[in-house]
């Protein structure tokens, strides 16, 4: 684990100087191969496409006390033979980490040796981070916990979020990586903006601005209704906005939903956090995994993010979960509501939403089509850029505040496709398909 996280080290601070495109060409990987020898061992090999040593480390790298990082940070590095039982018909694959990107393919154990107690954590357990003073907890979930502070050295208030899991996997921290990563490379006022990643017990901790944003979930709470109309246009408006410079320097979120929206109060201003999923990949794959291991939120995730419609995640699986979360602040409530898993899979590929006239009528109709636009079941019938989706809001929005009412107009005018996009779809296959679809109902 040492080795790996002196190599996660050296292309984090990589990182931090290289600019989004040269990710892209280049990206950080991490080769993990293991091999089943004899006698009961395993042969573990580490390495990585960085640039290597220099000949004046490579002489004395083993030499003790020895390191290259800076002051408190670097530990010896030190030989050490570990010998376990492995047990019978056990096998061993390659693990790729693609840092750049977190992607990470293998072999992955559901296997938890932590117990659930060990698992929550309290704001005393969590208060003895150096420098900051913890005052409020804003976020709890089982995965990460996000506190208010007060950054001792300046007195500035400023937002912690830590892993909840006091034992963190390589992928809970690769994911921290992997949002701080990103988030240093992002420039625009409705992104959260990222300050330091600092070392916290066995795992990190995230230290972002705070400018008294609270979460949008949180926000819509207090209107279990839905929000006014008005509201709604506007953060659907500042969202595209967003989603439009994102597909600028091709970033995929995966995770949109009101508790990784921020919004302040007063001024109403829009910011999205948490990029610990996302992607700087234009296209992913996604594979069939079990429930419990996919990237996102199952209320708001998009049809081809569960991989279980062989097509590939794009920018376009952000329109389909915002379209979930507007519908959500119109109506109050969900599209698809369900305590199985499998149901709201179910729901998201092959079942269209209640109407958002069958709860609230008044909601003009070409918002409503608007939300159904961006959660169409494929990729090719939702909205193919976020200016175009921006201009339909704006439209209504400008109707809305100058008639209180909004006209029915023909979407997408302004919709233009800024790269090809080569559809996943068939062509000329219409009666076999709806053959096959009579066969199964």
């Amino acid at each position: 684990m040492n080795i790996l996280a002196n190599a996660i080290d050296v292309f984090d601070e990589a990182a931090q100087q290289a600019s989004f495109e040269e990710l892209r060409k280049t990206p950080q990987i991490i080769t993990i191969r293991t091999t089943r020898g004899d006698q009961n061992t395993v042969e573990i090999k580490i390495s990585d496409n960085g640039k290597g040593m220099s000949e004046d480390v490579k002489q004395r790298i083993f030499n003790h006390l020895y390191t290259t990082k800076a002051v408190g940070k670097g530990t010896e590095l030190t030989v050490v033979t570990i010998r376990h039982k492995i047990p019978t018909g056990c096998q061993s694959d390659c693990c790729y980490v693609n840092y750049s990107s977190d992607i990470w393919r293998g072999a992955q154990s559901d296997q938890s040796y932590i117990t659930a107690s060990e698992r929550t954590m309290t704001t005393a357990n969590a208060t003895n981070l150096s420098g900051y003073r913890l005052l409020e907890v804003l976020y709890q979930s089982s995965r990460t916990q996000v506190y208010r502070a007060i950054r001792e050295a300046d007195q500035h208030s400023v937002i912690v979020k830590i892993l909840s899991n006091p034992h963190p996997s390589f992928n809970e921290l690769l994911q921290f990586r992997n949002q701080n990563t990103i988030g240093q490379h992002l420039n625009h006022p409705g992104i959260g903006s990222i300050t330091e990643l600092l070392p916290w017990k066995n795992g990190q901790a995230l230290i972002m601005a705070d400018s008294g944003e609270i979460s949008l979930a949180d926000y819509l709470a207090a209107s279990p209704t839905g929000l006014p109309l008005a509201e709604v246009l506007e953060i659907g408006r500042q969202m595209a906005d967003i989603l439009h410079y994102l597909s600028q320097q091709r970033v995929i979120h995966k995770d949109i939903k009101p508790a990784n929206t921020l919004i302040h109060p007063e001024s109403k201003q829009i910011k999205l956090i948490d990029f610990s999923i996302s992607s700087l990949l234009p296209r992913e794959t996604q594979t069939l995994q079990n429930l419990s291991t996919l990237e996102g939120t199952l209320a708001y995730i998009a049809p081809e993010q569960t991989g279980r419609m062989n097509r590939s995640i794009d920018y376009r699986a952000d329109f389909y979960a915002l379209g979930v979360t507007l519908y959500q602040l119109l109506t109050g409530k969900l599209p698809f509501e369900s305590e199985d898993p499998l149901e709201l899979v179910h729901d998201h590929l092959a079942k269209n939403p209640p109407s958002i006239q069958s709860w609230c009528p008044d909601v003009p109709r070409a918002v409503s089509a608007i939300v159904a636009k961006l959660m169409a079941k494929t990729a090719e019938e939702r909205y193919q850029s976020a200016a175009g989706l921006k201009a339909d809001l704006e439209a209504c929005l400008h109707q809305w505040q100058t008639t209180r009412t909004v006209k029915h107009f023909a979407l997408g005018q302004l919709d233009e496709i800024a790269k090809l996009n080569i559809p996943q779809r068939l062509y000329g296959r219409e009666q076999p398909v709806q053959q096959l679809l009579a066969d199964f109902d």
